[in-house]
């Protein structure tokens, strides 16, 4: 029987007819046994327990969208982070490479001067060249294998951010990601694929911890 009149609930009346309509809904009750269920148990008409149901419902969407909301603020503020991550390594492999191109610099007007010069100049400016390190070239090549490697990574995480945020122009995009990483010649060497063994697991990380969001 129907209870007559308003009856005004408390907060843990409210959640329990809320968690009454969500158990049976999920367990697969059809709505409109929930709907009698519902009237029967907690003795309100039809159209208040109707109520009940649209009201729950209509709750456990808006969670659920703004959860979805929530996750993708999340998720691309973790590839602004890794992008960010990106750049800094590449401005750090950029700095050890001209660090070995000031190197050479320095040792080819050495070497010049040493054509032309005679004397006491000349000895001093042997003495001069033994104290300069001889940059390995090959190392020069792994950093640069490495920073582009490091580029394409990057766009790689630019690109999946455009989609994420509605970008529809992707081949734009890799065009110009192409074009910058032809700028260097590419030259395999085992220092640069330690380097990336590293920045792969911290990817590998990343996409981990984007799954787990997703789930």
């Amino acid at each position: 029987m129907a209870r007559k009149g308003r009856v005004k609930l408390t907060a843990q009346e409210i959640q329990d007819r809320k968690n009454y309509v969500l158990t049976r809904l999920r367990s697969g009750f059809p709505r409109l046994d929930v709907q009698r269920q519902f009237a029967e148990h907690f003795e309100v008409s039809t159209e208040t327990a109707r109520s009940w149901i649209n009201k729950t419902c209509d709750e456990l969407i808006d969670k659920d969208i703004n959860q979805r909301k929530r996750n993708h603020a999340v998720i691309i503020e973790m590839y602004h982070a890794q992008i960010t991550a990106y750049q800094n390594e590449i401005m750090a492999m950029q700095r050890e490479i001209d660090k070995i191109s000031e190197i050479e610099t320095i040792r080819k007007l050495t070497f010049a001067q040493i054509e032309s010069a005679a004397g006491a100049e000349l000895h001093e400016l042997k003495q001069r060249i033994k104290l300069i390190p001889e940059p390995r070239l090959t190392d020069k090549a792994y950093l640069i294998e490495t920073k582009t490697r490091i580029r394409e990574r990057m766009f790689r995480v630019i690109s999946e951010l455009s989609r994420l945020q509605g970008s529809r122009d992707t081949a734009t995009e890799w065009r110009d990601a192409l074009s910058i990483l032809l700028d260097n010649n590419l030259v395999p060497g085992t220092i640069a694929d330690r380097i990336l063994q590293v920045i792969d697991n911290y990817e590998t990380e990343l996409n981990n911890k984007i799954h787990e969001i997703q789930t």
